[in-house]
């Protein structure tokens, strides 16, 4: 919920008070609700954008106060040094400092401000032509990196669900039984020695995220559609041959409710999966590349399941670890509306 604060009475041509609000949430809300768009709501209306989207116009400045925020200690900033100076910043730091001035606000509305501080922070030698909120929302979430949580089981089942549990059931390994160790060079495994163990019956679990409960990202989503990818590490023992498979659902509104149906909605789904035979000890990867899914997409589901081939009781089926759902970032193309320059 948001709060509205007095934050000071500012005279008016010497003769009235003018009393101005700010619409206040805590910063780490910032990107999930979208509501940074109208945090500061000093003058103007807003402009819809979607139907959980507002943004707040830029602030149009009379000649007295075309220098305010540019006179810092008694010294004159030009905007281009001010636009340096926050390009080092965080991005989280950056939207708080929209809550100055209306020179500041603009400012961090600013295309080529995030586009310096994408090329800074992603060392890019190439920085698409996109609106300033599409670069906020890569660089200050998870949602173009990884929404995976506790990929190798380090915190044992925590953030996942259990479809199905049979045989001896899933189990976590601290060091692969039987198998290669984790290559310590994957990115994906955040150091992490643990992994994921089957059974010899099927064995089956999921992680989920919510896109609907994210305006920003759903809206970029239905602008932009950025290509989802999954991938997954996977291995078997040198003594008994597995199966393993990956799937992504891709769920509209009216289908995210039920988990017990995700792997009923084939129309929804991709799967990738893989074999490993006797002496398969090395962990190979797979990959999700997913385009097509609902221009309504509401949940996301990344399904992962296995078991041995031979039904040796104790858990020798499939091993998996390093799991990465996210939107790929780089495959977002400018859309005709996107203006390619910005005035400072």
């Amino acid at each position: 919920m948001l709060k509205r604060d007095t934050i000071g009475d500012l005279p008016e041509n010497n003769s009235r008070q003018q009393r101005i609000y700010v619409y206040c949430l805590p910063a780490k809300n910032l990107t999930d609700r979208c509501l940074f768009a109208y945090l500061v709501n000093m003058a103007g209306d807003l402009r819809k954008v979607s139907d959980d989207i507002k943004f707040v116009e830029e602030f149009e400045l009379d000649k007295s106060e075309e220098l305010n925020g540019l006179i810092l200690n008694e010294l004159y900033l030009p905007k281009e040094l001010l636009l340096e100076i926050l390009s080092n910043l965080r991005a989280q730091d950056v939207m708080k400092c929209s809550l100055v001035c209306k020179t500041w606000f603009n400012l961090t509305r600013s295309t080529a401000l995030w586009k310096s501080i994408y090329f800074k922070q992603e060392q890019r030698k190439k920085v698409p032509n996109l609106p300033w909120y599409v670069f906020y929302c890569h660089l200050s979430s998870d949602y173009f990196r990884n929404v995976i949580k506790n990929g190798n089981g380090e915190l044992l089942f925590k953030h996942w669900e259990i479809l199905r549990n049979q045989g001896d059931q899933f189990g976590v390994e601290k060091v692969p039984t039987g198998s290669d160790p984790l290559p310590a060079d994957i990115p994906e495994f955040h150091g992490q020695t643990s992994c994921f163990v089957t059974s010899y019956e099927y064995c089956i679990k999921y992680q989920k995220f919510d896109v609907s409960s994210k305006p920003l990202l759903s809206y970029i989503i239905q602008k932009y559609r950025p290509i989802l990818y999954a991938s997954e590490w996977y291995t078997g023992r040198f003594d008994c041959s597995c199966i393993y498979e990956l799937s992504l659902a891709c769920l509209p509104p009216c289908e995210k409710s039920d988990p017990k149906k995700l792997l009923k909605h084939k129309r929804y789904q991709k799967s990738v999966s893989g074999t490993a035979g006797l002496d398969h000890t090395h962990w190979e990867k797979k990959e999700l590349f997913y385009e097509t899914y609902p221009d309504d997409l509401a949940t996301i589901a990344f399904i992962h399941q296995g078991k041995d081939q031979q039904f040796w009781k104790g858990r020798y089926g499939s091993k998996m670890a390093g799991g990465v759902l996210k939107f790929v970032f780089e495959s977002i193309q400018p859309s005709p509306d996107d203006l390619s320059t910005e005035e400072l």
